[in-house]
Formats: structure tokens, C-alpha cells, sequence
């Protein structure tokens, strides 16, 4: 959408709409480059990647990220090259992938006849996963939510795992101070877990600091007794798990074809360590090493 969104405006914050979109090698490379003009240690390529990356996840421009970064090493370095970095891009008319949101953003919070256009094209915004959005994401949600105010959110702030990526969970905590009139509608029954597994996860998650109030239930038995492993890595994990499943299947308390059911679309380590270290194949599966796997 921001990329079709650019193609159409990007001229009214002076780039061209031919503009090119920097793959991450492309990218790189111009990072090399501007490290060796600064005659900066080699090794801050990638640290600088990192933080450009960070930066605009989070809409900050390079004195911004200086100053709320100072006791990061070497950011004041960092900093000139990115402040570098966009003066070459601008020149060359190039965006990288962050700067598809970060340039829509500047687009639709600057000028306000192209926000209105959007505003009234998206009348009735819905996001899924909403624990997994980031500020600069956020913001351009709000710019055109402002006109309409039609808004569907759905997400769990309990799921949200990508503060690596730039994911921010108090964008969901937020979203009821955020926009106006919100209801909330909590979907707390659970159709896939026992009762056992949802008192244990209740209770891990209510650990949780600064979290939306809510309490997992199901209709279901209370099911077998939860097992506790703690494992190195998930070669160990997928091990450990394919000798369980192989047990359970010598014991004759579960088929095969129904672990492939199960696990045949979640690409998951246990299901390629069974298939490797157990010797079996998956019926709809073409060999031993692929199954339940794809």
C-alpha cells in the first residue's frame, strides 16, 4: 500500500515517482562507501545497519536517535553516516524498505489534500495483529483514522514477541486512549487447549508487567498432566520431542498420519527431527526426510 501510496505522491516531498527501492545489499554498499569517506573502523557497517534500521522503525531522524541514544557506543559516529546515508539516497531518488513507511508517513502528516484523499479511499481500516505494530506504523494508522474514525483492531498484547523488530506493545495498551469511543470485545475461550494447559499459561502470563486484563478458558477435560523440559536449543527440543512421539506411537496412542495432520504446516523443528531421526514418512509426503516439513 505505502510503496503505490509513494508511486502516485512521493513529488510533493521532493523525490520523483520513478524512485528506486534499494534491496539490502544496495543498501550496504552505500553504507561501505560512506564509512570509508569517513575513514570509520570497517566494523561499524553492520552496527550502523542495525541502527538506521532502529531509527526509522521508530521515525527518528539521525540528531533525534543521537539523543535518545547517547549512551549507545559509537553513536555519534553512527549518526553521521546515517545523516549521510539520506542525503545519498535523496540524491540518488532511492527508498529502502524502512523508508516506505517513514516517507508515507512524512507524505500523509505534511501534506493534507493527499492524507484526505487516503483518509476517504480507506474509510474503514482493519489491522490484524496489532501487538506487532510499530510507532511509525501507528502513526500513519492515525493520520488516516482522523477523518472517519473508523477503526477494527484485533491482537493480544500477551502474543507481542517483535520488540526486536521495532514492534511497540504499547501501541495496542494504548488504542482505547488512542482513538475515540473504542469497545473492546475480549475473546477469552479457548477451542484448542485443555483446561490444564490454560491454567498453566494464565498463570505464566500473569506475570506479565504493564499487560490488558483477560483469563484464557475452554469447555474441554482437564487433560493429560503438563510435562516440564528444559532443553538447550531446538535441535535438543526436536529431539527430545520426535523420541516422545515415537514412544507414543509404539504404545499405539497415536498414529502417525495424525501428527502429519498436525504438524504438516507449521515447519517446526520437532516435526523435521521426527521425520530424520524416527524414519518415517509422512503419507502425503513424497520422502522420509521431507515429511511433515512443508
Amino acid at each position: 500500500m505505502c510503496t503505490r501510496i509513494l508511486r502516485r505522491d512521493i513529488d510533493k516531498i521532493g523525490y520523483d515517482s520513478n524512485f528506486s527501492i534499494y534491496s539490502d545489499t544496495e543498501k550496504q554498499r552505500l553504507l561501505k562507501g560512506i564509512i570509508a569517506d569517513f575513514d570509520f573502523e570497517e566494523e561499524l557497517l553492520k552496527k550502523a545497519m542495525w541502527c538506521i534500521g532502529d531509527a526509522k522503525s521508530n521515525g527518528l531522524s539521525p540528531k533525534e536517535y543521537e539523543n535518545s541514544h547517547l549512551h549507545y557506543k559509537d553513536v555519534h559516529e553512527i549518526c553521521s553516516i546515517y545523516q549521510e546515508y539520506e542525503k545519498q539516497m535523496m540524491k540518488n531518488n532511492a527508498l529502502d524498505f524502512d523508508d516506505l513507511l517513514i516517507k508515507t508517513h512524512l507524505l500523509l502528516s505534511t501534506c493534507e489534500d493527499v492524507r484526505d484523499k487516503y483518509s476517504e479511499k480507506f474509510k474503514y481500516i482493519h489491522i490484524d495483529e496489532f501487538q506487532d505494530v510499530n510507532d511509525i506504523q501507528y502513526k500513519i494508522v492515525k493520520l488516516l483514522y482522523k477523518n472517519h474514525k473508523n477503526i477494527f483492531a484485533v491482537g493480544d498484547d500477551d502474543q507481542s514477541i517483535y520488540g526486536f523488530r521495532g514492534a511497540n506493545v504499547k501501541n495496542i495498551l494504548n488504542f482505547t486512549n488512542d482513538f475515540e469511543g473504542v469497545k473492546v470485545y475480549k475473546l477469552e475461550q479457548n477451542y484448542r487447549s485443555t483446561k490444564k494447559i490454560l491454567s498453566l499459561a494464565n498463570a505464566i502470563i500473569s506475570k506479565n508487567s504493564g499487560r490488558a486484563d483477560k483469563k484464557l478458558w475452554c469447555d474441554k477435560e482437564d487433560g493429560v498432566r503438563i510435562e516440564y523440559k528444559s532443553l538447550y536449543n531446538e535441535t535438543e527440543e526436536g529431539s527430545f520431542v520426535a523420541n516422545a512421539i515415537k514412544s507414543l506411537i509404539s504404545s499405539a496412542l497415536i498414529s502417525i498420519s495424525s501428527l502429519c495432520s498436525t504438524t504438516s504446516s507449521t515447519n517446526c523443528a520437532p516435526a523435521s527431527a521426527f521425520s530424520l531421526s524416527c524414519g518415517y514418512t509422512c503419507p502425503s509426503c513424497s520422502s522420509t526426510t521431507s515429511a511433515c516439513s512443508s
